[in-house]
């Protein structure tokens, strides 16, 4: 497990088998590590997958929308956990991103993952 925290931003990376979880409990505005080094940790993790758990995260802003799309470019797939409703899940479908996205992390988790693009 790594942490990274800085006065704006907390994020945790936990390694489960095939599946890289990192939780936000912060706004998502990009002051996170890097799309890239996510994908190195879960390469050298052996994780297949990365889950973002953005469920107790208040909001993203521009800054954060560019930070998650440059994480769906990555070759790892992902998928974001956000309330249904809340700011960040209304943000994704107003911007029309290509995401998979859930409303809770047990429903992201439980359907059934592929390498296909963006989830």
């Amino acid at each position: 497990m790594t942490k990274a925290t800085t006065p704006q931003l907390s994020v945790t990376m936990h390694p489960a088998g095939r599946v890289l979880v990192i939780r936000s409990s912060c706004a998502i505005d990009g002051s996170a590590p890097s799309p890239e080094h996510i994908t190195h940790y879960a390469a050298a993790e052996h994780a297949r997958y990365v889950l973002l758990d953005a469920t107790s995260a208040p909001y993203t802003d521009t800054d954060g929308l560019r930070w998650l799309l440059r994480l769906r470019d990555q070759p790892t797939p992902v998928r974001i956990a956000a309330r249904k409703g809340g700011r960040i899940w209304r943000a994704l479908q107003m911007m029309e991103l290509e995401f998979s996205v859930f409303d809770s992390v047990q429903h992201a988790w439980k359907t059934p993952w592929t390498k296909t693009a963006h989830g």
